[in-house]
């Protein structure tokens, strides 16, 4: 995992990032997170959740961008990101077949890895209430498995990834190896393989059901051609086949003249959250369980009487009327006590203090996972970028896997590089 700060105001982006990277029980405190989109323009993008696309380093893949961008200006930073995307989803020499190929397995791997697993928890939680008849357990674990994605039939249809699109059969083919192997490792709920794959199959046709936990987010920031304003953008992406691009989430915003200043988080944002609002995000749904359950201790002290349930009706209507109440009053002094007041200051923050504000917050964040996690997922070095209209992306803080005086001609080698 990861922690990755953007904030900004009418003058300058700043971007920070920590450079953990976790691989099964490891963790590794080298990763670079943010990198100039272009050497010619003030564009920088961060990477989180996975530094990889689809097998290929994240490195690698921005500066094989850079080559493809050249000196070709866009009026808009949501043009860049578009053209990013579209150079992922198309590119032949960096993304092979293989990839591409590894790629939609990965998929079908998680949605059928995903699919057995929450029906075997469910069984086991079920045990001792499941018929002992095969044909009547089979039939109990289809519907469970219909439970899973109750929206399918009401979403729209659009997946690039749905098996109809691949004329090979090559991907139902993949569905079902994958069902039939994993079927061996889930002995007890084997009887509903049938019932899975048609799940799988079924998933592969709506974009939303096939996210998988290793997607790539892509945050791009700084300023298009006719931009004298900052902005970002981001998006979750997994691609896969010959032009498939299958974005998740897309989110922007935009500096303004009436909206002077934006602070967001990525990947793990709760000390971020924390700064911005004054509370931890779980607080209010902790008090929202407690409310709900004090609540539901009074209606089932009540009786059955006719005022009984009239009772119980109201204390439904006063129990909504309560978190209601609280969840406005909370927003309202988060508000007007630590939002707007930093949203205020950081308006007026000169290009220094927004790279320091950044950089903190990621410190913070890493001080936090080493006091509670066994795991610190935030951690290493902080790189600091920030990015003006008028000198592009400049770091202010940078780690490098080297030693410049042991390379005396790499600064040389980067101009060139960068003037070519």
């Amino acid at each position: 995992m990861t922690a990755e700060v953007l904030v900004m105001n009418k003058l300058a982006v700043a971007l920070a990032a920590d450079s953990a990277v976790s691989t099964f029980s490891k963790v590794f405190h080298t990763q670079e997170k943010i990198f100039a989109l272009s050497h010619e323009h003030p564009v920088g993008i961060m990477v989180y959740n996975n530094v990889d696309v689809i097998g290929v380093p994240f490195e690698t893949v921005v500066k094989a961008f850079r080559k493809d961008l050249a000196g070709k200006k866009l009026p808009k930073l949501k043009d860049y990101a578009e053209e990013f995307i579209n150079y992922l989803a198309s590119d032949q020499k960096v993304f092979t077949a293989d990839t591409r190929t590894f790629a939609i397995v990965r998929v079908v791997h998680n949605l059928t890895y995903g699919a057995f697993t929450e029906l075997q928890e469910r069984y086991i939680q079920n045990f001792v209430n499941l018929p002992a008849d095969d044909i009547k357990k089979q039939k109990l674990l289809e519907e469970w498995i219909d439970d899973m994605s109750p929206d399918l039939k009401s979403a729209e249809k659009g997946s690039p990834l749905s098996p109809e699109k691949a004329p090979d059969g090559s991907i139902l083919a993949l569905i079902d190896e994958k069902v039939n192997s994993m079927a061996e490792e889930f002995p007890l709920i084997a009887l509903a393989k049938d019932a899975i794959a048609k799940h799988v199959r079924d998933s592969l046709e709506y974009p939303e059901e096939i996210e998988p936990t290793d997607f790539t987010g892509f945050v791009f920031a700084g300023f298009g051609e006719d931009d004298y304003f900052p902005s970002y953008c981001c998006f979750k992406v997994i691609l896969a086949d010959q032009g498939f691009r299958c974005i998740f989430e897309k989110e922007d915003s935009a500096i303004s003249a009436d909206e002077g200043a934006a602070i967001r988080g990525f990947a793990q944002t709760e000390m971020v959250v924390t700064f911005l609002r004054g509370y931890h995000t779980n607080l209010l749904l902790d008090i929202n369980r407690e409310i709900r359950a004090l609540f539901g201790t009074w209606k089932n002290q009540l009786g059955k009487t006719t005022a009984d349930k009239a009772a119980k009706k109201s204390l439904i209507g006063m129990q909504e009327d309560v978190l209601k109440t609280i969840r406005s009053a909370a927003k309202t002094y988060s508000d007007d006590n630590h939002v707007n007041p930093l949203l205020n200051a950081i308006e007026m923050m000169p290009k220094p203090d927004l790279a320091n504000l950044a950089e903190s917050l990621i410190d913070i964040s890493s001080m936090k996972r080493k006091s509670a996690d066994r795991m610190e997922t935030v951690g290493g070095p902080t790189d600091v970028a920030l990015i003006t209209k008028g000198d592009g992306l400049v770091w202010t803080r940078r780690k490098h896997y080297f030693d410049l005086d042991l390379n005396p001609g790499f600064p040389m080698k980067y101009k060139e590089t960068r003037t070519s």
